[in-house]
């Protein structure tokens, strides 16, 4: 299990559990709260709690999004892709977790 902590969306804020590989927004959805919408996305800034870095695996259509919002460049997507690093920003229906994280609104 990890620990996922939503913080600044709202009155559901808090810590909840998650099984390894559990999609973020799904999480999200069950626990009640409300991810806003970027551009008809759903992105969100992680963060890791711990201070082992997770080797998170992104789909080319998440990198694709994020390089269309202006969150990444094309650069630092392949550069995240050659070594299975995950963005800070994520799209919380493609994102998975895989370790304790604290998830916060993406306010661009």
């Amino acid at each position: 299990m990890a620990n996922v902590v939503f913080c600044g969306f709202g009155p559901n804020d808090g810590l909840y559990h998650a099984k390894i590989g559990e999609v973020l927004l799904r999480l999200a959805v069950a626990s009640g709260v409300s991810i806003p919408k970027t551009e008809g996305e759903s992105v969100v800034e992680i963060q890791e709690m711990s201070e082992e870095l997770q080797t998170t695996y992104m789909e080319d259509i998440e990198f694709e999004k994020l390089i269309k919002l202006g969150l990444l460049s094309e650069e630092k997507a392949y550069e995240l892709q050659q070594y299975t690093i995950g963005s800070k920003y994520r799209l919380a229906d493609q994102c998975l977790v895989k370790g304790d994280i604290l998830v916060k609104p993406y306010k661009g």
